[in-house]
């Protein structure tokens, strides 16, 4: 948790319990119990982990820096893959569950009223088009599903595809890219004055 690129959600993410631990936190307001007590062995992990790396990392940053610090910089150049803003992403959806139901369904009007963001981590789509309002069939399936990120590829703007005038991503990563040199700068000049 405190090593720099190395984050708690990333190692959730590589051990396929993300989507649990989002879901457990969705639950505290109606299920508090089961949620805190299936959340409870990742805060007290999270606690001793802090509590016992930290003064490992202390150890080695006083008996061995040039090295911690060698190995700390390759975390965050690693990381770097990871984190790249520009990615071509591929995922696969996965239908968690299915009901059937009326017309008059409150959800069946909402997803005739706004057709699903399918751009979201989970969604709600009908299984079948219904068509037009007058030709809804008196009992429809709706599925629950989820798009899971099964692979990602960097590229660079302007050299792997071309880049557009009205991109946003490139826009805010040069955007990004300028105020963090900023903030070295300001910060070396913050430095020399003290």
């Amino acid at each position: 948790m405190i090593l720099p690129g190395i984050s708690g959600s990333y190692l959730l993410l590589i051990l396929g319990k993300y989507d649990y631990v989002l879901h457990q936190f969705s639950l505290l307001g109606n299920e508090t119990i089961p949620a805190l007590a299936s959340l409870l062995p990742l805060f007290l992990g999270g606690g001793i982990g802090l509590v016992l790396f930290s003064r490992i990392l202390t150890w080695l940053l006083n008996s061995r820096p040039a090295v911690t610090m060698m190995v700390l910089i390759g975390f965050l150049i690693g990381s770097l893959y990871v984190i790249w803003p520009y990615q071509e992403r591929e995922y696969r959806e996965y239908v968690r569950s299915t009901e059937v139901l009326g017309r008059e369904d409150p959800l069946v009007r909402e997803l005739l009223q706004n057709p699903p963001d399918r751009n979201r981590p989970e969604y709600r789509r009908f299984a079948e088009d219904p068509g037009e309002n007058a030709d809804i069939p008196t009992r429809v399936t709706v599925e629950r599903v989820s798009r899971k990120l099964v692979g990602s590829t960097p590229f660079l703007p302007g050299f792997d595809r071309p880049v557009r005038s009205d991109d946003y991503e490139f826009r805010s990563g040069l955007f990004g890219i300028g105020a963090g040199f900023l903030m070295v700068l300001g910060i070396g000049y913050l430095r020399r004055q003290s």
